[in-house]
């Protein structure tokens, strides 16, 4: 497996995204981008690419505004003053843009999980990207009147704190605290993977876990 890391300007004109690919040794049969999910980074999926590359299959990914090299430790969790959803879903495009100049031809398919499934759905839907398919990993349905809900109570959270960048327990807890009650809670992240190793690994990384910004 060959990894190959470099990063590209965002579509917000203020920041570098950090990108990587890894490589199979050989013939290149596809490529898979993958979407990362909120609070993480695309360095949680090596697993994934050392089984595609196995096979043949290229692996590319980036990290989103406000995580992981994407961010510094201030800014994770936030994405922009505004448009911020708008610009995870045109880097996502960018990405794909550059991986198809360095593989012309190569077919080619997005992964996003969880947040990530969100975001390429929205790629998937505006038509963004050039792909033969889609996967949708760790997806669900949009509660509308809980996402409204979940809307004011983020601008409200706006105006409370002093800065951007400080993140909300509420409205964190609004988005994500029911995901851990179906589960014999080990931790507070049990939700995650049914792979307890995976759950410990998670907690583990100072790149994961963390609040975000109601902004």
């Amino acid at each position: 497996m060959i990894k190959k890391e470099f990063s590209f300007r965002s579509v917000d004109g203020i920041h570098d995204i950090y990108a990587c690919e890894y490589l199979p040794e050989g013939e290149i049969k596809a490529v898979i981008q993958v979407a990362h999910g909120v609070s993480e980074h695309f360095g949680r999926y090596t697993g994934l690419c050392e089984y595609m590359t196995s096979r043949g299959v290229a692996v590319c990914g980036n990290d989103h505004l406000g995580h992981g090299k994407s961010a510094s430790k201030e800014e994770r969790g936030f994405f922009a003053d505004k448009d911020g959803w708008e610009f995870i879903c045109r880097d996502i495009a960018q990405l794909s843009e550059l991986e198809h100049e360095r593989h012309p031809g190569a077919p080619y398919f997005l992964f996003g999980h969880s947040m990530g499934s969100f975001a390429s759905r929205t790629v998937f839907m505006k038509n963004m990207i050039k792909a033969e398919g889609y996967i949708f990993s760790g997806t669900g349905q949009i509660n509308a009147p809980l996402a409204k809900a979940g809307k004011f109570m983020a601008k409200r959270a706006r105006r409370k704190h002093a800065s951007k960048y400080e993140p909300d327990q509420t409205v964190n807890k609004l988005a994500f605290g029911s995901y851990n009650k179906p589960f014999e809670n080990r931790t507070g992240f049990d939700w995650i993977s049914s792979d307890s190793a995976e759950v410990d690994a998670y907690m583990a990384d100072p790149d994961c876990g963390y609040a975000v910004s109601p902004a």
